[in-house]
């Protein structure tokens, strides 16, 4: 059974020299409301254990339930209250040297809210950050680092982004292309590369946007 805990893990100039590093981690069970007009410091994961709150982030106002986690990058301005009598979260923050490209090449988008397929899997591995915080007296930055890169790889297996900032933006680059494939979708000449010639962009990258915005590749799109 969990019980309720938080600490900040002290973060040493060589930790931060690291990939990764865990910066707090924690289990609340009575999540109160907070406040943060400039953001947080680092890059900041919240989960839903029980209970409902509501997160505001970007614009947005989400609703926070069971199976669901919201991940934001440094200095993101949010809000976030209960919405249920009990509302029980477990979070992590983090940061790193690399911290930016290795969710960038997980395609792990922020700020953006996940849906988890298989949540006992990440709160496994929160649990288990947790007990090594609470038992080990130096729970060293070379200690956190896996522990963090394993969280992260199951979010990348289990998570799938349903409200991503991302998303959004891409979808505006590539709103003159939808535009454009509606008139000539029955060219039967039509190909990937004069889709990725119409934005200066690689078929590769194209692609990569095409799925993130619409849900599918541009070639599924065109049939």
């Amino acid at each position: 059974m969990r019980e309720h805990f938080r600490t900040h893990i002290i973060v040493t100039e060589e930790d931060r020299k690291l990939p990764l590093y865990i910066e707090s981690v924690g289990y609340l069970t009575h999540q109160s409301a907070i406040h943060r007009n400039s953001g947080y410091p680092e890059y900041h994961w919240l989960q839903t254990v029980e209970g409902c709150g509501r997160f505001e982030y970007a614009g947005r106002s989400v609703e926070l339930m069971p199976s669901q986690g919201i991940l934001l990058p440094p200095y993101s301005p949010h809000d976030y209250q209960p919405i249920t009598p009990k509302w029980s979260t477990i979070f992590v923050t983090f940061g790193g040297s690399l911290a930016k490209h290795i969710l960038n090449a997980l395609e792990l988008y922020h700020p953006s809210l996940y849906r988890i397929e298989q949540p006992a899997a990440l709160l496994a591995s929160l649990d288990h950050m947790i007990a090594t915080a609470k038992n080990v007296t130096n729970y060293s930055g070379a200690d956190r680092s896996p522990d963090l890169y394993q969280f992260l790889i199951l979010l990348k297996k289990h998570g799938a982004a349903a409200s991503s900032v991302s998303a959004i933006v891409n979808l505006h680059r590539i709103t003159a292309l939808l535009a454009w494939l509606d008139q000539h979708y029955s060219d039967p000449s039509l190909s990937l590369a004069d889709m990725s010639s119409r934005l200066h962009l690689t078929p590769q990258r194209l692609t990569t946007l095409f799925r993130n915005a619409v849900g599918s590749s541009p070639y599924a799109y065109l049939i």
